[in-house]
């Protein structure tokens, strides 16, 4: 064993130590997502199905403070009051860590998000009852077919990891590229290439420009969230199809008002005729009372005219397919009401993608 891994195994030890019992509990328990200890020290836990659950268990601040000060050494870095804030992907076990001390927050806090311990197929997703069996099967062709997919929804609503049951059904005959700030994503393509962003790495619109010099047949980005979003279509545009990406939106058709705005951050209008080409399909995922689904599945209607402004989404459903057009409404942009083009169920649904 190498020095630095013996000195990682240490710190891992000492922050094993510095923690609660419940949270080392935790950090193995496949149900717990995340885990999170406030500025008052009261510990919560976030599990799948139920959301968060106050544990009634609370740490001192100097309990905190000592858990984050470990914490800091493993990711080598500084916590003090002039650098109060920590962030950072724990080596070892790869879970993502957000803390602050004061005068960022009124006292030491942190939470732990996880990483995701296994990788979770579409057939898994259909027995957990996430997917439907007829969402599986439209999203496996899609992925197959080389379409670009943006997987949209909320925190914690499993968006990476069903991007990771997508990465899954990508062949060994190409080579895909992945980025992401935080290493969540989880490949099995034996000539996958995987770059990191943020510092000290290159930013996500750097990375982006300098991944189309690296002969991608799938680019893959983490989450897109700022104005790397308009490289992304670009770089989908240009011919490297069968790209997956996660977007925060509150529902399918605002993934187009989240690009629109990655477009202005750059300086430029949107750009709806750039969308509508690089975009082929948006899964949406929501965290329901009864646990996470994906509520939406919408394909991006490819017109005749190119030159029209307005999106055509047209909704996939086992019953019946909708179509909603996005415009821009002057001030902003809107969605008109959703009328029904025409039903006969899944088959219509897969007409619409052959």
């Amino acid at each position: 064993m190498s020095a630095e891994r013996e000195k990682l195994e240490r710190l891992h030890e000492q922050l094993r130590y510095d923690l609660e019992p419940l949270i080392c509990a935790a950090l193995t328990d496949l149900a717990v997502t995340e885990i999170k200890v406030g500025e008052d020290g009261k510990l919560w836990l976030r599990k799948h199905v139920v959301g968060w659950e106050d544990t009634h268990t609370s740490l001192s601040a100097d309990h905190r403070l000592r858990a984050l000060n470990t914490m800091a050494s493993l990711l080598g870095k500084t916590l003090n009051p002039s650098t109060p804030l920590l962030s950072g992907e724990l080596p070892l076990t790869g879970d993502r860590v957000e803390g602050s001390i004061p005068p960022s927050s009124p006292g030491p806090s942190f939470v732990i998000r996880r990483h995701a311990p296994e990788v979770y197929s579409l057939t898994d997703y259909v027995a957990k009852g996430i997917v439907d069996g007829w969402q599986a099967e439209a999203l496996a062709k899609h992925v197959r077919g080389r379409s670009n997919v943006v997987i949209s929804g909320a925190t914690n609503s499993g968006k990476t990891t069903l991007a990771n049951a997508c990465l899954q059904l990508i062949g060994s005959h190409e080579h895909v590229i992945l980025v992401e700030d935080t290493e969540e994503l989880q490949c099995t393509a034996p000539n996958m290439s995987r770059y990191k962003t943020g510092d000290p790495h290159p930013t996500m619109l750097e990375q982006v420009k300098r991944c189309m010099r690296r002969a991608p047949d799938r680019l893959v980005i983490g989450e897109t969230r700022d104005k790397a979003g308009l490289e992304l279509l670009k770089a989908w545009d240009t011919g490297h199809r069968g790209g997956i990406t996660t977007v925060h939106a509150t529902n399918a058709s605002r993934v187009f008002d989240r690009f629109a705005q990655f477009c202005e951050e750059v300086g430029v209008p949107p750009q709806w005729r750039l969308m509508r080409s690089a975009i082929d399909l948006i899964c949406h995922l929501e965290m329901t009372p009864k646990g996470r689904r994906m509520t939406e599945m919408v394909e991006v209607q490819k017109g005749h005219n190119e030159d029209e402004i307005p999106v055509h989404l047209v909704r996939l459903g086992p019953s019946h397919a909708v179509e909603q057009p996005l415009t821009n409404g002057g001030n902003g942009y809107e969605t008109s009401d959703a009328h029904t083009i025409g039903s006969g169920g899944r088959d219509t649904a897969h007409r619409s993608m052959a």
